[in-house]
């Protein structure tokens, strides 16, 4: 990824997008707002090298959380909110975050992960949302002063551990659309 060359396909394309995005957020965290234009910007530019029109765009179709057992079959893991219901939603956790950091009752290691789960149960795009999470989780980390990200990759991280990392968001998201 350091030497200079032309993407080949969409795939390089969205993985140079990622290090545009993580690159901007490397240099710019103290700049860039945890509000929903910002995180569409951040969106956006994760998908223009790859020119898909769905980049910087909430969800325009229903998304679900499935999974596919050994034997083949299907069944859905969560149902994320509706399309209605998106953009107020990701404007509800922005501001339960700005205001839960605010009082400093809550250590920001707290608040962190449950507004990355708060985005992962709104899933609010068709595609990305899985790598907005770990670049949001970058940005916040660092505006919090955990500098983190300069020393190890979040999104190798949890690849490690995807399986763990699945179940436990299953746990999480138990009961969330009830509060």
């Amino acid at each position: 990824m350091k030497d200079k060359t032309t993407p080949r396909n969409r795939d390089e394309n969205e993985i140079m997008g990622y290090r545009d995005v993580r690159n901007t957020i490397h240099e710019s965290h103290a700049y860039i707002p945890i509000r929903p234009l910002y995180i569409l910007q951040l969106h956006r530019d994760l998908f223009k090298r790859a020119g898909l029109s769905y980049g910087g765009h909430f969800k325009n179709v229903q998304n679900y959380i499935n999974e596919t057992r050994p034997d083949g079959t299907q069944f859905t893991r969560f149902i994320p909110v509706a399309l209605y219901e998106t953009e107020e939603a990701i404007e509800a956790i922005c501001s339960s975050y700005e205001r839960t950091l605010s009082v400093e009752a809550v250590d920001p290691l707290i608040v962190i992960p449950a507004f990355i789960c708060d985005f992962l149960c709104v899933l609010p795009f068709n595609d990305g949302n899985g790598r907005m999470s770990r670049l949001l989780t970058l940005l916040l980390l660092y505006q919090n002063g955990y500098e983190v990200g300069k020393y190890i990759g979040i999104g190798k991280q949890i690849e490690k551990t995807k399986d763990v990392y699945y179940d436990v968001l299953q746990g999480a998201d138990y009961g969330w659309h009830e509060e």
